[in-house]
């Protein structure tokens, strides 16, 4: 007859195999009262944490676009009033050149009066008629700069207007995004505050692990199912089985992602 290993022999009352096991699972419940189970309750806020950071990063962004969308309504509303100065400096720039015209032409009228030779009369007659030529050309010109400038300053006071309009709402958005990025910052303070107590208890080396592995991957914990890491797949060697399973932190050989045990 056989005799079974001490820990499988058979006794009154008891299963091969059974105190083993039931030492392992009071090792367990023991150890989930202690650091460990601090440690999956912090892994465990790990998506709540990214989630309120990602919205601070969204936060963020809106108010840039914001900001750049309100610059861009401000050139846009520049750029009208720009056209508005040039044509007024237009219409001046007319006005100044029939005066011109005015003035050349009395000097030639006031010469032609004193004037007697008949060739020097008609020379007189046909300056006088190219300077009302150029002098109505002016007045077209004039007339063209005014209907611009009369056009440009109905369309700037609506601009005006309506650029007030805009820029306050766009001010009003910005002001309500930077109070949404405020709140979900004072949140993240008070959440990391409530990390801090949670991770008082837990070893140095757990936290680093977790810390230097969550700044470099989203979703930085993976759990052990059936020997192997759930996150990318791999297949756990023995040796590293029996770590997650004692309920030590370590990492994956693979995906470098910490791993973590539910029992």
């Amino acid at each position: 007859m056989v005799e079974h290993s001490a820990h499988n022999r058979l006794v009154p009352g008891s299963i091969p195999g059974g105190p083993t096991k039931n030492i392992i699972s009071k090792i367990y419940e023991a150890r989930m009262n202690e650091p460990y189970q601090q440690f999956l309750a912090l892994v465990g806020r790990d998506e709540q944490y990214r989630q309120i950071s990602n919205s601070i990063q969204k936060q963020l962004k809106l108010i840039q676009d914001l900001q750049l969308k309100r610059e861009s309504q401000k050139n846009q509303f520049s750029n009208t009033k720009s056209s508005l100065d040039h044509a007024q400096k237009e219409l001046k720039n007319w006005e100044a050149e029939l005066e011109v015209f005015a003035e050349r032409e009395k000097i030639l009228k006031k010469n032609l009066e004193s004037l007697s030779n008949i060739r020097d009369i008609k020379a007189a007659q046909k300056e006088l008629s190219l300077l009302a030529q150029e002098r109505e050309m002016a007045e077209e010109s004039l007339m063209d700069a005014l209907n611009k400038v009369e056009n440009l300053s109905k369309s700037s006071s609506e601009t005006e207007t309506k650029k007030s309009e805009m820029l306050l709402a766009i001010d009003k958005e910005i002001e309500a995004a930077q109070e949404q990025k405020d709140k979900l910052e004072k949140d993240l303070l008070e959440f990391q505050k409530e990390e801090n107590i949670i991770s008082e208890n837990i070893p140095e080396q757990w936290l680093e692990l977790y810390k230097r592995v969550r700044s470099r991957i989203s979703d930085p914990i993976a759990y052990l199912i059936n020997d192997s890491c759930n996150a990318c797949g791999a297949v756990l060697t023995k040796h590293e089985v029996m770590t997650v399973r004692r309920l030590s932190v370590t990492s994956c050989g693979q995906c470098y992602r910490v791993l973590c045990y539910k029992g």
